[in-house]
């Protein structure tokens, strides 16, 4: 269980979200500023780690010289150029000294950075993004806080099946992008027949397989995400004002936020639409059981 502050006043306050919503009640921006007068600094830099899987992809279009998608999170454009000036300038002045604001990074994306740097013939995009992912649940993995490990270890699984899924269907070789050592991984990596002789043996697994059947890419994706909130719901059942539910309370405002970008009547439908799907292949208990492992 984490330590640390309990935040009564401000988790109180906010307002209630589902995936059902059709507005945002609290933009994420907001949050952020209202979780800054609220929380200990160190409890800030939680809330800035769960930006950091969705700013990757800034961090590599910079590398690889593209114009990047600007988004409205703390790691973004203007913070990855500094980053990538002070690699640079660390790459040729080997004692120069880290700036507080980067280190909070995981320690594998400044060694790939000035991996990357002297490179004449840059590597394969993909494979080089892939290596900072596996940096980022590498780093999440020993993180202090309970939500951060289990948030990120849930994000790597997911990702895991996912791509095996995906590589699976059409042919592909996809064991060596997979991220992790433990049992399924290895499942996922070696096993074989359509579930990869993994059975009934993981939860995680046949929700992501019923999803994985949805016929089309957009209520997939809707569905990974309504089983990402539901994990979050459970991981946080028992928490009510610590760090952890506000760490919860983000990433699902960010979920969220991400599909009401789109078309608000579209999205809404799509909802249904997938619920009612996903509760034709599993039930939603009336109390959601609790499935985490201690770490």
């Amino acid at each position: 269980m984490s330590r640390g502050r309990y935040y009564t006043y401000f988790v109180s306050g906010l307002p209630r979200i589902s995936m059902e919503d059709t507005k945002l009640q609290i933009e994420p921006v907001s949050f952020i500023a209202q979780a800054s007068t609220q929380l200990t600094k160190a409890d800030q830099k939680l809330l800035k780690l769960l930006e950091l899987e969705a700013s990757i992809p800034i961090l590599i279009s910079l590398l690889y010289r593209e114009e990047p998608q600007e988004l409205p999170i703390a790691y973004n454009q203007s913070f990855w150029e500094a980053f990538l000036e002070y690699a640079r300038y660390k790459e040729e002045n080997k004692d120069a000294p880290m700036p507080v604001r980067f280190k909070e990074l995981p320690e594998a994306f400044l060694s790939l950075v000035i991996e990357f740097i002297p490179l004449e013939e840059k590597p394969d995009k993909l494979i080089f993004e892939h290596r900072f992912y596996q940096g980022l649940y590498e780093f999440a993995a020993r993180h202090r806080n309970t939500f951060v490990r289990a948030w990120f270890d849930y994000r790597r699984t997911a990702r895991n099946i996912i791509l095996a899924l995906n590589g699976r269907s059409h042919k592909l070789d996809y064991a060596p992008w997979l991220v992790g050592d433990d049992e399924l991984t290895q499942q996922l990596a070696t096993g074989r027949g359509s579930d990869f002789g993994i059975g009934k043996s993981s939860d995680i697994f046949e929700d992501y397989l019923r999803a994985y059947e949805q016929n089309t890419v957009l209520y997939r994706e809707r569905s990974y995400d309504t089983l990402a909130w539901k994990f979050i719901d459970d991981l946080n059942f028992f928490q009510y004002f610590s760090i952890d539910k506000v760490l919860g309370y983000y990433a699902q405002l960010l979920i969220l936020s991400r599909w009401l970008s789109f078309d608000v009547e579209k999205g809404k439908q799509v909802f249904f639409d997938t619920l009612s799907s996903l509760r034709d292949s599993f039930s939603f208990p009336a109390e959601f059981n609790i499935k985490q492992k201690t770490k």
